[in-house]
Protein backbone atom coordinates (compact mmCIF):
# COMPACT_ATOMS: atom_id res chain seq x y z
CA UNK A 1 0.00 0.00 0.00
CA UNK A 2 1.53 3.62 -1.25
CA UNK A 3 0.76 6.63 1.08
CA UNK A 4 0.58 9.78 -1.24
CA UNK A 5 0.54 12.61 0.94
CA UNK A 6 0.34 15.93 -0.30
CA UNK A 7 4.21 16.39 0.79
CA UNK A 8 5.02 13.45 -1.54
CA UNK A 9 2.63 14.95 -4.31
CA UNK A 10 4.63 18.39 -3.96
CA UNK A 11 8.07 16.62 -3.85
CA UNK A 12 7.05 14.53 -6.84
CA UNK A 13 6.51 17.48 -8.68
CA UNK A 14 8.82 19.60 -7.40
CA UNK A 15 11.40 17.11 -8.46
CA UNK A 16 10.31 16.95 -12.03
CA UNK A 17 10.38 20.08 -12.71
CA UNK A 18 13.83 20.52 -11.21
CA UNK A 19 14.72 17.84 -13.60
CA UNK A 20 13.61 19.18 -17.02
CA UNK A 21 14.70 22.96 -16.17
CA UNK A 22 18.46 21.24 -15.33
CA UNK A 23 18.11 19.33 -18.28
CA UNK A 24 16.73 22.21 -20.18
CA UNK A 25 20.00 24.46 -18.32
CA UNK A 26 22.34 22.30 -19.49
CA UNK A 27 21.18 21.96 -22.96
CA UNK A 28 20.87 18.45 -22.47
CA UNK A 29 17.66 19.01 -24.59
CA UNK A 30 17.91 20.73 -27.87
CA UNK A 31 16.22 24.24 -27.42
CA UNK A 32 16.92 27.69 -28.89
CA UNK A 33 18.55 31.01 -27.78
CA UNK A 34 15.50 32.70 -27.18
CA UNK A 35 13.87 29.62 -25.10
CA UNK A 36 17.02 29.09 -23.09
CA UNK A 37 17.33 33.12 -21.96
CA UNK A 38 13.54 32.27 -20.67
CA UNK A 39 14.42 29.26 -18.28
CA UNK A 40 17.04 30.54 -16.92
CA UNK A 41 14.70 32.83 -14.75
CA UNK A 42 12.06 30.35 -14.40
CA UNK A 43 12.36 29.19 -10.65
CA UNK A 44 12.33 32.67 -9.35
CA UNK A 45 8.80 32.56 -11.49
CA UNK A 46 7.88 29.67 -9.80
CA UNK A 47 8.34 31.03 -6.19
CA UNK A 48 6.77 34.06 -7.13
CA UNK A 49 3.86 32.06 -8.35
CA UNK A 50 3.79 30.00 -5.18
CA UNK A 51 3.86 33.04 -2.92
CA UNK A 52 0.81 34.42 -4.84
CA UNK A 53 -1.06 31.28 -4.38
CA UNK A 54 -0.72 30.55 -0.81
CA UNK A 55 -1.78 34.00 -0.09
CA UNK A 56 -4.26 33.76 -2.17
CA UNK A 57 -4.94 30.53 -0.69
CA UNK A 58 -4.77 32.07 3.04
CA UNK A 59 -6.88 35.07 2.41
CA UNK A 60 -9.77 32.68 0.77
CA UNK A 61 -9.67 30.27 3.85
CA UNK A 62 -10.00 33.81 6.20
CA UNK A 63 -12.98 34.67 4.71
CA UNK A 64 -14.79 31.93 4.44
CA UNK A 65 -13.80 31.02 7.98
CA UNK A 66 -17.39 30.27 10.11
CA UNK A 67 -17.81 30.55 13.38
CA UNK A 68 -18.63 27.74 16.08
CA UNK A 69 -20.75 29.16 18.32
CA UNK A 70 -22.30 25.52 19.70
CA UNK A 71 -18.64 25.27 20.10
CA UNK A 72 -17.85 28.48 21.75
CA UNK A 73 -20.51 28.03 24.36
CA UNK A 74 -19.60 24.30 25.11
CA UNK A 75 -16.50 25.79 25.91
CA UNK A 76 -17.76 28.55 28.45
CA UNK A 77 -19.44 26.09 30.01
CA UNK A 78 -16.82 23.33 30.83
CA UNK A 79 -14.93 26.67 32.41
CA UNK A 80 -17.90 27.70 34.50
CA UNK A 81 -17.52 24.10 35.54
CA UNK A 82 -14.12 23.90 36.30
CA UNK A 83 -13.83 26.77 38.12
CA UNK A 84 -17.16 25.33 40.10
CA UNK A 85 -14.75 22.72 41.06
CA UNK A 86 -11.79 24.41 42.23
CA UNK A 87 -13.58 27.24 44.07
CA UNK A 88 -15.11 23.68 45.55
CA UNK A 89 -11.84 22.71 46.47
CA UNK A 90 -10.95 25.70 48.18
CA UNK A 91 -8.90 27.52 45.46
CA UNK A 92 -9.17 31.37 44.88
CA UNK A 93 -9.93 32.73 41.03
Amino acid sequence: MVVCTKLVQWLTLASLILGVWSALLTRTLPISSELYEAIVPLPVYLIMCFGCYSLFTIGYRLMSFNDCNDAASELMGEIKEARRDLTSKGIKL
